[in-house]
């Protein structure tokens, strides 16, 4: 009965964080575009390096950036708290997640009224709302437990030459986070690109959310399959994704490219995370999950929607789309041929 307790709290702190997420952080990108902002400001904006936010101007920029700084260390400490508190039962996290991943799909539409009838003003009145959600369930949440120092320190293991052993690993998420970020980051500009409007983004996003929900929910049956295998798949799933975009020419068509999306990044998130589960002596669980989401979403992501805005403004967005597709090709074709060795091994 506790373990159930405390798992619905972590649905709660889960949908809670994410739906603050998506409340603020997903809309921001429309927002500045209804400023008329150029693609390369929208690259930067996504890259968490400038964000103009009028009439608070610096004001704004430091905020925005402030956001960025915090907001994937703590998904990724969430996640962590999650996998740790159950062991032997990380099916959990995938259920956690789905719950997440659900609310944020029924809130995409639901903020968007709120937005087109009240202004962006529902931006950070919806997220402090959630984010209180989140921080009043954690402060009710008892924490996970360690082993005691004198065990800890029999597996003690250098920082570094565990970062080098994964180099492999984290180059692969590197260039899956460099394909990828754009898709997530500046779909405004995608939906914009396709004669959408921030009413098709919501739409965008809760069918990217919702098709992340049933993979989650069935993280016991699915996490059978090797974690290398998923994110050989996941990397095929975002592939087709790509391919779907670049040929896409109505909102429609994107909203239906974001369900492969979906799936893509819900065999991707728990196989990742299993990865370094599996790979990080016990003292380096958090570090292990920050790294993999650092490499992933903040540096990969940096890089990329800076390049992606500069990019779209120099050629377009069927430019920008097509070396996503060529970059996330390229990783696929490594993790199949890397599950193909070992198969044969």
């Amino acid at each position: 009965m506790r373990a159930k307790r405390t798992s619905g709290r972590f649905n709660w702190i889960e949908v809670g964080y994410w739906c603050a997420y998506g409340a603020f952080t997903t809309f921001a990108i429309a927002y500045v575009m209804e400023k008329g902002a150029a693609a390369e400001t929208m690259g930067f904006m996504a890259a968490n390096v400038l964000f103009f936010l009028h009439p608070l101007g610096a004001v704004g920029i430091a905020l925005y950036a402030l956001i960025g700084f915090i907001q994937m260390p703590v998904g990724s400490m969430l996640d962590t708290w999650v996998l740790r508190a159950y062991p032997e039962e990380t099916f959990r996290f995938g259920r956690a997640r789905a719950c997440s991943t659900f609310a944020y799909a029924i809130l995409m539409p639901v903020q968007d009224n709120l937005i087109r009838r009240f202004g962006y003003g529902m931006m950070p009145l919806v997220s402090a709302i959630f984010l209180a959600i989140a921080f009043g369930t954690a402060l009710f949440t008892s924490d996970a437990q360690w082993r005691d120092a004198s065990q800890k320190a029999e597996k003690k293991i250098n920082r570094f030459s565990y970062i080098a052993r994964l180099g492999g690993f984290l180059a692969i998420l590197f260039g899956i986070g460099l394909a990828n970020a754009p898709q997530i980051q500046l779909t405004a500009l995608l939906g914009a690109g396709v004669g959408g409007n921030v009413v098709h983004q919501s739409y965008v996003m809760f069918a990217n959310s919702i098709a992340m929900s049933p993979v989650l929910l069935f993280s016991r049956q699915i996490g059978k399959i090797p974690a290398w295998t998923r994110l050989t798949m996941a990397s095929a799933a975002f592939v087709a994704t790509l391919a779907g975009i670049l040929s896409a020419r109505s909102p429609y068509v994107l909203i239906a490219c974001y369900l492969l999306n979906g799936l893509g990044s819900a065999l991707y998130l728990p196989a990742m995370r299993q990865i370094m589960l599996e790979n990080a002596p016990e003292e380096m669980q958090s570090t292990a999950q920050g790294l993999g989401d650092a490499v992933y979403s903040s540096m990969a992501g940096m890089v990329s929607s800076a390049a992606s805005g500069m990019i779209i403004g120099a050629w377009g967005v069927h430019r920008m789309v097509a070396i996503c597709l060529g970059l996330q090709t390229a990783c696929a074709l490594i993790l199949a041929a890397r599950m193909i060795r070992r198969r044969k091994c």
